[in-house]
């Protein structure tokens, strides 16, 4: 077997139960549900990273920062857990949410692709 760094090992195989994803969600002020992300770490050859499954915010409250603040908030856990990159995809007709991911300074990693998914 190959010997894993310890990094990879504490990320595989950790000592205590932890949950594997995360879920975050963001309320207006009557306490309605406005937004939500599922993310979760993953780890490639490039190291610990984090998967944006999902990242929606209600078409009434978009424009208004919600889905800012909720990025933010996945951002600042991969950075407290040393995460090397955040990934995520995006349907190609969706616009709105290309655009809100090139306002961030996203890269487009398309192009770069040298696989196909099933």
């Amino acid at each position: 077997p190959i010997p894993l760094g310890a990094d990879l090992q504490n990320h595989l195989f950790p000592g205590e139960k932890k949950c594997r994803y995360s879920c975050l969600v963001a309320e207006n002020s009557a306490g309605d549900l406005i937004g939500f992300t599922l993310y979760y770490p993953a780890w490639s050859f490039m190291g610990h990273s984090y998967y944006i499954e999902d990242l929606y915010v209600q078409p009434s409250s978009r424009r208004t920062g919600v889905g800012l603040k909720i990025f933010k908030e996945i951002a600042k856990d991969a950075i407290e857990n040393n995460a090397k990159k955040l990934f995520f995809s995006v349907l190609n007709w969706n616009e709105p949410a290309i655009n809100f991911y090139k306002k961030l300074g996203a890269l487009d990693y398309t192009a770069d692709m040298t696989l196909d998914i099933y």
